[in-house]
Formats: C-alpha cells, sequence, structure tokens
C-alpha cells in the first residue's frame, strides 16, 4: 500500500504526499532491515522537503537520518 501511495503521489505530481510515503517506506525499509533501502527513502524525502522550504519536516528526516546512520548521515553524497 506504501508503494502505491507514492506511485499515486508521483502520478499526480504532489509532493507533500511523495515525501510522507517516502517517510513511510524508509520506515518500513528499516523495520524489515533493509539499511540501504531506507537511507535511500529518507534522503529522497529529505531533498523533496528542503524544496519545500518545510523546516519542522526536514528536521524530522534529518533525525531519522543521524539516528539509524549516524550523525553525518544527512549529509549530501558526493556523486
Amino acid at each position: 500500500m506504501a508503494r502505491e501511495g507514492l506511485a499515486q503521489a508521483r502520478r499526480a505530481n504532489d509532493l507533500w504526499s511523495t515525501g510522507k510515503s517516502l517517510m513511510t517506506l524508509g520506515e518500513i525499509a528499516w523495520a524489515r532491515g533493509d539499511r540501504a533501502a531506507a537511507k535511500r527513502a529518507y534522503l529522497e524525502a529529505l531533498t523533496i522537503w528542503q524544496g519545500l522550504s518545510v523546516p519542522e519536516r526536514i528536521e524530522r528526516v534529518r533525525g531519522a537520518l543521524r539516528e539509524r546512520f549516524g550523525p553525518a548521515a544527512d549529509e549530501p553524497v558526493a556523486p
């Protein structure tokens, strides 16, 4: 259901719902032990919230990243 919600949000170009869906998928991936998928979802959500300039959501994602992956986890990764 979470993946379908993400797909619907993307089709509608609804960034708010996309960010929320990515956070949910990050939490699910983390709970299932898929650390790489969790981090990808969190980082994509972070990018969306930063683009929307929503400080409380940005901090929520950064907090999840720091808690799960360490203090520098929310820093940009070089290509």
